[in-house]
């Protein structure tokens, strides 16, 4: 079987976990159903492999289970709506009030994992998560987006201290610009998104395509060694209520990302 199936149902069991921890088993029971398999004992080699792939499937629900059990009640919440709502046939209705939307940070071994939105002072608290761990090697981030400046900022940052990032849940809006600043940007199976998607000012208007911010955004990108004309077009094609998503293949085509887990090398890897 190898590691082809190392993932399997990953996304799913996720969601399900979260969605009874949160007290949303109504919209993820469809995610709980499992058929049993034929346990006779001359089986085919088609049997053998779905026993095969649902015991997989188990194992990686207990993982997966103890995994969420260690994360805070926030945390559980920032990555049911990203990586949950509006996904998997559960509704948007769904979504989850985040008492704390900023950004949370937590270390495990030499890696950071931030989670929550990129709100105005994001760069200075990723600075002194730093600061207070200095074997951290890699940033992981799941993030809706947020303030566009900060992550410029926390990106650059991230770069001069030659650092690496990653993905723990999806990653949007703002969210790509600090993950471009790692020098390797991974992304492994089961694949979280990066989207994109027009610049909008607080008041919810969006940043005309002419204004400086993407002047701004494109000199970045092409520093870090991304395609600055593909980031911006990606951003262009979806209005600040929708979102772009590209494969990890494009990613890698234009350096988005350095390395796409069974997938793609991008340029710099």
């Amino acid at each position: 079987m190898g590691t082809a199936l190392n993932e399997v149902d990953v996304p799913k069991h996720e969601c399900a976990i979260l969605g009874r921890m949160l007290e949303k088993t109504a919209v993820i029971s469809h995610l709980e159903v499992m058929e049993i398999p034929n346990l006779a004992s001359n089986l085919t080699e088609d049997e053998a492999f779905e026993i095969k792939t649902i015991a997989q499937s188990l194992s990686n629900w207990a993982y997966i289970a103890r995994r969420l059990l260690k994360l805070s009640e926030a945390e559980q919440i920032t990555i049911w709506n990203l990586s949950c709502v509006g996904k998997m046939d559960i509704p948007t209705s769904a979504y989850i009030q985040e008492l704390v939307p900023s950004a949370k940070f937590r270390v495990v071994d030499n890696i950071l994992f931030v989670l929550g939105n990129i709100e105005p002072g994001f760069a200075n608290d990723l600075a002194k998560q730093i600061a207070y761990n200095s074997n951290i090697q890699t940033i992981a981030l799941g993030s809706a987006g947020g303030s566009v400046i900060d992550a410029l900022e926390a990106g650059k940052m991230i770069r001069a201290l030659k650092l690496n990032t990653t993905l723990t849940a999806n990653c949007y809006s703002a969210c790509p610009l600090v993950f471009m600043g790692g020098v390797k940007r991974t992304i492994w199976s089961p694949y979280p998104e990066i989207g994109f998607h027009r610049m909008y000012w607080s008041n919810g208007v969006a940043v005309a395509p002419g204004d400086d911010l993407y002047f701004d955004i494109s000199n970045y990108v092409s520093k870090m060694g991304a395609n600055e004309r593909f980031v911006l077009a990606s951003m262009f094609s979806a209005e600040p209520d929708k979102m772009f998503v590209p494969d990890g293949n494009t990613l890698c085509n234009n350096n988005v990302a350095t390395w796409v887990q069974r997938l793609c090398f991008g340029e710099s890897y």
